[in-house]
C-alpha cells in the first residue's frame, strides 16, 4: 500500500508539473504574439502615442507570464494588475466590442490564485462568443462573501460552436486540487457563462509559495 501511495503521488506531482507547463506554454502563443502584431502595425500610422501603450502593456503582459513561469500561486491583486494590461490589449483589438467590469475587494485581492488562471478563463470567453457592436461582449469579475472569485460573460456562443472548456479548464482544475477541497464550478445560468473559483488562504492553510 505505501509503494502504491508514493507511486501515486509522483504521478500526481509529474502531471501537476506537466499541467503547469501546458497551461504557460498555451499563455505564450504565437496567435496571441500575431494578432497584437497585427493590431500594433496599424495602429504606428493612427495614433504614435496610444501604440507606444499598446507596446508597453504587450512588454508587460509577456514579461508577467515569463515572471510566474515557476511559481504555483500569485496574489490576486498582482493577477488582476495583469489583466488590466492585457484587457487593455483587448479593448485596443476589439475596440467597443468587448465591456469590462472588474469589482474585487480590496481584501479579498490578498488572497491567492494558480497564475494565469484570469487569462485563461478570458480567453476562452473571447474565442467562444459572439462579439460585435451590436452584441458587445461582457466580461464581469467579482467575488462574494465565501472566498469565491466570479468570472462572468453573457451567454452569446457561435452559431456553429460551443462553449468549449478545453484544455485550459482542465489545468486549472487540475493545479487547483493541490490547494483546496473547494471545487472550480463553471456552467451557463440565467443566459450567462459562469465559472467560480476559489480564492486560496496561504495563511489559513499554513501554505508558503
Amino acid at each position: 500500500h505505501y509503494h502504491k501511495l508514493t507511486e501515486l503521488f509522483t504521478n500526481l506531482q509529474s502531471e501537476k508539473l506537466h499541467s503547469q507547463f501546458e497551461a504557460l506554454k498555451s499563455q505564450v502563443n504565437p496567435h496571441f504574439l500575431f494578432n497584437s502584431l497585427n493590431v500594433l502595425s496599424s495602429l504606428v500610422h493612427i495614433d504614435s502615442d496610444l501604440s507606444e501603450k499598446f507596446i508597453d502593456k504587450l512588454a508587460k503582459s509577456y514579461r508577467y507570464v515569463l515572471e510566474q513561469k515557476d511559481n504555483e500561486l500569485v496574489l490576486l491583486k498582482t493577477e488582476i494588475e495583469f489583466l488590466h494590461s492585457f484587457a487593455f490589449l483587448m479593448k485596443i483589438r476589439f475596440e467597443d466590442k468587448i465591456l469590462w467590469k472588474i469589482n474585487v475587494d480590496e481584501t479579498k485581492q490578498q488572497f491567492f490564485i494558480p497564475p494565469l488562471t484570469l487569462q485563461i478563463l478570458v480567453e476562452n470567453a473571447i474565442k467562444h462568443n459572439i462579439i460585435s457592436k451590436d452584441s458587445p461582449l461582457i466580461i464581469e469579475i467579482f467575488n462574494d462573501e465565501e472566498d469565491n472569485l466570479f468570472i462572468r460573460n453573457n451567454y452569446q456562443p457561435h452559431e456553429n460552436g460551443t462553449n468549449s472548456t478545453g484544455i485550459g479548464f482542465k489545468n486549472i482544475m487540475n493545479r487547483y486540487i493541490f490547494f483546496t477541497k473547494k471545487p472550480v464550478e463553471y456552467g451557463v445560468k440565467n443566459e450567462y457563462f459562469v465559472v467560480k473559483i476559489p480564492l486560496i488562504n496561504l495563511i489559513s492553510k499554513n501554505l508558503t509559495l
